[in-house]
């Protein structure tokens, strides 16, 4: 009898099981390295290392970077794009900022297609909706016959304005898919009916790229699981912070380019919660890069629109997660002026850290962890993998101190950390001190299998006073995954001032929406009493370009109360400044829904109810170089430590899937939920 819910998270260096045995409340964890080019078989290897039989698996929760892969690497699918006449151009003109502003010699990176699979047809649609041009149907047909001549995989259709009015969108998928059954067609209506055309098409032409290769994906994942005895199919993981069916999961799966990162925000947040901290950021640290999101009042900060890289812009609604390119396999370098910097490159699962010794000849920050005698050879990945302290040694040795003119190699690698401290530092600052966020209000939440390493000296330099790891730290993401609901959300653009709006056109246009996500709940097999809606609006000042959004109660009653001064309030809060209401229209720029659909998820329980003290767990002392150079420092192993046992820095405490470092002048206390709460 199926008992086990088991949750996978597939990251570009490891890929992380948590199993939860639905009568026994027991958890089991694993952790391989991810297999680039064949995702599924990571997959596999990290179940069958779990022990657990895919028969006796209840349900499987799969956070997944096929998405962020394939389009970071322009290996979508081959797809054409069909717009408007007059704006084939729109993915070519970009927006007009850079990345970095004092770069002269900076380049913007390729639109995700070429020009000459961009096709135009004569139509046009106001911005009120109203039909200018319709559309030409011959135009539609011609392109269909190149698209059969080109044997295109998928297609995306965006034509101007169709946010307000689908109608030619829908007439041009209709033709398209009588002429070419089988193709997937995505019209940007029904992924992102909002203004922003660049941003808008975008969206569109990356969820196109990525229709047949996650279906491809998919459909190899649920036979795979079906012959070894898996019988239903994995809910998706997606970057809105909840779980979506296959079959959702085809149809829109640019919603799941960060759905790791979504996944380790959702565990870090309940870990912060069971510690009792309502606002905290989460901190989680790979192997590749580091993912920091701030949650206020106990709820994830969620932004509408999000970027996979520079100007690779989506508008489907995600966990606000800042990414950086810091990570235990960033590689630290030296530039033309004799700097030295640290990432974004990194080693990856393949070659890996040097210290690994499967052909990697750059060194990393998991190198001069090893050197600083933070890691322990011998217990790394529970001992399963043997890394080696020459080659670590060898490679700052020889890459970054002697280029520098340093004799110690100890100082060269604590170099190459305060650097990556740095960055992740200045990434904190940006999710709250620039957002208008007060870090000391806040609790650093600190996970992955780098983040318990970093997260103190991180927390110091960001003036976060308390840090929190939680229990099996280096695979949380997998275990956040267990605790999501079925989500779904909808947009309506609306475009008024709020003078020119009524309360009954808001009430009536959310009454729409509700309908609409309860019928698609209903579809997935949610039963209606197990199902909530929550309302969005996205508002800006009328001469504004970037909107806000805020949260709106069920029946709008006031809109002076409930929208006008609510914004006033938030803009005040996010910008630093506000105008008085009425002295600046306020526009109403889009209405949103998000659907929840309950599902059995696992809960924080009270793991440790016996008393101890930190010796029951010391395993004994090692020299380890922090800024005072070595110190004696007490070694601790985490499975052995019991509620209430207190800790003082310097100390390590090590555990099969994660390192956590307490540096001298900080403690730690161990609470009833396994988090080990450090007091910077």
């Amino acid at each position: 009898m199926a008992r086990y819910k088991v949750g996978i998270d597939v990251g570009g260096t490891f890929t992380d099981l948590t199993a939860v045995d639905m009568k026994s409340g027991k958890l089991t964890e694993a952790k391989v390295p991810s297999a680039p080019g064949n995702f599924v078989k990571g997959l596999m290897d990290v179940l069958k290392k779990s022990g657990i039989p895919p028969s006796e698996v209840e349900m499987i929760i799969h956070g997944t970077t096929i998405g962020t892969n394939s389009i970071i690497e322009r290996k979508g699918a081959k797809t054409i794009l069909i717009t408007t006449h007059g704006f084939r151009d729109v993915l070519l003109a970009q927006r007009g900022g850079r990345e970095q502003i004092y770069d002269l010699d900076w380049e913007p990176q390729l639109p995700p297609i070429l020009r000459r699979d961009i096709h135009t047809v004569q139509e046009r649609i106001d911005y009120r909706g109203r039909e200018v041009i319709p559309l030409n149907e011959e135009d539609v047909m011609g392109i269909a016959r190149i698209a059969k001549q080109k044997r295109v995989e998928s297609i995306g259709i965006c034509f101007i304005n169709s946010f307000m009015n689908p109608s030619h969108e829908v007439k041009a998928r209709e033709i398209l898919g009588n002429e070419l059954p089988g193709v997937p067609i995505c019209i940007s209506y029904e992924l992102a009916p909002v203004m922003k055309e660049y941003e808008r098409t975008n969206s569109t032409v990356i969820n196109s790229l990525l229709m047949p290769i996650l279906t491809k994906y998919l459909d190899t994942l649920v036979s795979t699981l079906r012959s070894e005895g898996y019988q239903r199919e994995p809910l998706i993981i997606h970057s809105g912070g909840g779980v979506m069916t296959v079959s959702a999961t085809r149809l829109i799966p640019a919603r799941t380019c960060i759905s790791g990162p979504a996944a380790g925000v959702m565990g870090g947040l309940i870990c912060g919660k069971s510690a009792g901290f309502q606002n905290v950021i989460t901190l989680d640290m790979g192997g590749t890069s580091t993912d920091i999101s701030l949650c206020s009042n106990g709820k994830m900060g969620i932004t509408t629109e999000w970027s996979l890289s520079y100007d690779l812009t989506i508008l489907i609604p995600a966990i606000d997660v800042l990414t950086i390119g810091a990570g235990g396999g960033s590689i630290p370098w030296i530039d033309d002026t004799g700097r030295l910097r640290n990432g974004p490159k990194s080693a990856g699962a393949y070659p890996g850290p040097m210290c690994y010794g499967t052909g990697g000849t750059e060194p990393t920050n998991t190198d001069a962890q090893l050197v600083l005698r933070r890691l322990n050879p011998k217990t790394f990945l529970g001992g399963e993998m043997k890394i080696r302290e020459d080659l670590a040694y060898q490679g700052i040795k020889e890459k970054i101190a002697g280029p520098l003119g340093m004799k110690s190699v100890e100082k060269a690698a604590a170099g190459i950390l305060k650097i990556a401290v740095f960055n992740m530092v200045n990434a904190t600052r940006i999710v709250s001190v620039e957002r208008g966020f007060d870090p000391t209000d806040f609790t650093l939440v600190a996970f992955g299998g780098g983040g318990p390493m970093f997260g103190v000296e991180i927390a110091r330099g960001a003036m976060i006073p308390t840090v929190v790891v939680p229990r099996n730290a280096g695979v949380l993401s997998s275990w956040g995954g267990l605790t999501a609901e079925i989500r779904h959300d909808f947009v309506r653009s609306l475009s008024k001032t709020a003078k020119e709006v009524k309360i009954e056109e808001l009430n009536r246009i959310y009454q729409e929406l509700d309908g609409i996500a309860t019928e698609t709940l209903l579809k997935e097999g949610i039963p209606k009493g197990k199902i909530t809606l929550e309302h969005y609006a996205d508002l800006k000042y009328y001469d504004q370009s970037v909107a806000l959004t805020l949260s709106m109660p069920q029946k709008i009653k006031s809109l002076e109360k409930d929208i006008l001064e609510a914004y006033v309030k938030r803009h005040e809060t996010e910008f630093g400044y506000s105008m008085p209401v009425g002295f600046v229209d306020v526009e109403v720029v889009n209405l949103r829904i998000s659907a929840l659909g309950k599902i059995p998820v696992v809960k924080t329980v009270e793991i440790l109810k016996k008393k101890g003290t930190a010796r029951e767990a010391f395993v004994g002392k090692r020299e380890v170089y922090f800024e005072e150079g070595f110190v004696k420092t007490s070694i601790y192993d985490r499975s052995k430590l019991k509620l209430g046992a207190k800790l003082r820095g310097p100390a390590i405490i090590e555990e099969s899937n994660s390192t956590t470092v307490i540096p001298p002048e900080a403690s730690a206390v161990v609470d009833k939920y396994g988090n080990v709460v450090i007091e910077v």
